[in-house]
C-alpha cells in the first residue's frame, strides 16, 4: 500500500478507538509505534502488546504519515509502506524484518493495519550480540 493510499484510508475511518497492526490474516496484534524511514522507505515499527502500554492514536499515526509524504515531494512517494518487527535470536542477535502494508480494516473495535505475511527480505537488517 502506499503512502497516500494508507493516509486515504485512515482518513475514512469514522470512529476508531485502538490502533493494532497484523502480520498476516490470523497474525498476533502488535501495537504501532514510530513511523520513520528505512533508506528512504516509510516503515511503522511495531512491538509486542504488554498490559499497560500506549496505543498510538489514529490523528498521531495520520500526521507522521502527512509530514513524511510532504516532506519527501514527489522523491519516494510510491513507495510502499511497511511494517516492521524485531525477531530475537537466542545468541542475543536480532533481525528487523520488513513486511508490505496490503489494507487497513476495522474489526472487533480495533482499526488493523494489516501487513503482508510475506517479508521484503531485501529490507531485512541483522544485527550480532
Amino acid at each position: 500500500m502506499r503512502v497516500d493510499d494508507l493516509i486515504k484510508s485512515l482518513m475514512e475511518v469514522e470512529s476508531c478507538s485502538v490502533l493494532r497492526a497484523r502480520f498476516g490474516r490470523e497474525g498476533e496484534d502488535r501495537l504501532l509505534d514510530i513511523f520513520g524511514n528505512h533508506n528512504g522507505f516509510p516503515v511503522i515499527s511495531t512491538f509486542d502488546y504488554e498490559p499497560g502500554e500506549q496505543d498510538k492514536a489514529l490523528q498521531t499515526l495520520l500526521t507522521e504519515l502527512v509530514v513524511w509524504r510532504n516532506s519527501k515531494a514527489d522523491l519516494l512517494i510510491d513507495n510502499e509502506v511497511h511494517l516492521s518487527k524485531v525477531t530475537e535470536h537466542e545468541d542475543g542477535s536480532y533481525d528487523i524484518q520488513y513486511y508490505p502494508v496490503i489494507l487497513v480494516k476495522e474489526h472487533d473495535g480495533y482499526l488493523i493495519v494489516q501487513a503482508s505475511c510475506d517479508e521484503s527480505p531485501s529490507l531485512r537488517e541483522h544485527f550480532e550480540a
